[in-house]
């Protein structure tokens, strides 16, 4: 992993924009999606692909975020997303597939960063009782730390 220093992340360019990008999910079809990449200093391509899927009961806009060609984190609209242009995205514990409950502390890396509870924004049957990062669409940086944090936590980054 990256050393505490070499975690602060730059982003120095956007290098495409890909109207036609397809990701082929291990377990399912390929899905369409509008990718925005970025070169992330030091050294990371990171790409923001952006579409829709039907989920929590309607269609919701959905952005994976990939860390070098491998999805590391997912927003979904807000059930007010067409008013708010706001996404949602889990925040999953160190190495681990589980979340963090509204109860428990989230750990330094999201210290400063919006987040509330995913079924507050979600409110439908089976949505996850699980703090959650909430950012505007456009908020680009935010997408993509959230990525590097969760990556990171995987043992997927230097």
């Amino acid at each position: 992993m990256l050393a505490k220093e070499e975690t602060v992340m730059k982003i120095t360019d956007l290098t495409s924009v890909n109207p036609d990008f397809e990701y082929q999910w291990p377990k399912g079809k390929p899905e369409p999606m509008i990718l925005i990449e970025f070169f992330v200093h030091p050294g990371f391509r990171v790409g923001l692909g952006f579409t829709m899927r039907f989920v929590f009961g309607q269609n919701r806009k959905r952005v994976n975020a990939f860390v070098n060609g491998h999805p590391e984190a997912e927003f979904v609209g807000t059930d007010d997303y067409e008013a708010t242009g706001e996404v949602i995205g889990i925040i999953k514990k160190p190495g681990s597939q589980a979340h963090y409950k509204p109860n428990e502390s989230l750990p330094d890396e999201y210290r400063g960063m919006p987040t509330v509870i995913y079924r507050d924004r979600i409110q439908w049957q089976g949505a996850f009782n699980s703090r959650s990062l909430l950012v505007n669409i456009a908020d680009f940086p935010r997408m993509i730390k959230h990525a590097f944090i969760q990556a990171g936590w995987a043992g997927r980054l230097p």
